[in-house]
């Protein structure tokens, strides 16, 4: 399996039909995200959380780009906000946002994942427009 595919399959399984347990595979066991060490099972486990708040979520891959070490991608995502995300009580709202996130391989498995996706936009749909930090 090319790192290609690889990235379009956990963008399928994890996000997309709720296959969390694809990470454990996907990911080392230990893993940077955006500068920080993160097992793959917590990380597994956040995504099941993440997804339960969600009716439908999906992850619908956009653009794939290939790089020297890794996998680029430009996704959307999409569900119903059906159950209490952080502050913002269940909503019913359908919510679509982006993200891009870099992912790069060493034998086979993810060790790094630079994520970024628009939580703001995301809100906004909520109708809870993140405030200034204090």
């Amino acid at each position: 399996m090319t790192d290609e595919e690889r990235v379009r399959a956990y963008w399928d399984r994890v996000w997309t039909r709720g296959e969390v347990e694809y990470a454990l595979e996907f990911y080392a066991p230990t893993f940077r995200q955006n500068g920080e060490d993160v097992a793959a099972v917590e990380f597994a486990e956040g995504a099941r959380a993440w997804r339960a708040k969600f009716d439908g979520f999906s992850a619908t891959v956009e653009r794939v780009f290939a790089l020297k070490d890794g996998v680029a991608t430009q996704v959307v995502y999409r569900g119903r906000h059906t159950a209490d995300f952080g502050r913002v009580p269940a909503t019913g709202k359908d919510v679509e946002a982006t993200g891009l996130d870099v992912f790069l391989f060493a034998d086979g498995r993810c060790v790094e994942h630079l994520h970024e996706a628009d939580h703001y936009t995301m809100f906004l749909q909520l109708g809870a427009p993140p405030t200034p930090a204090d």
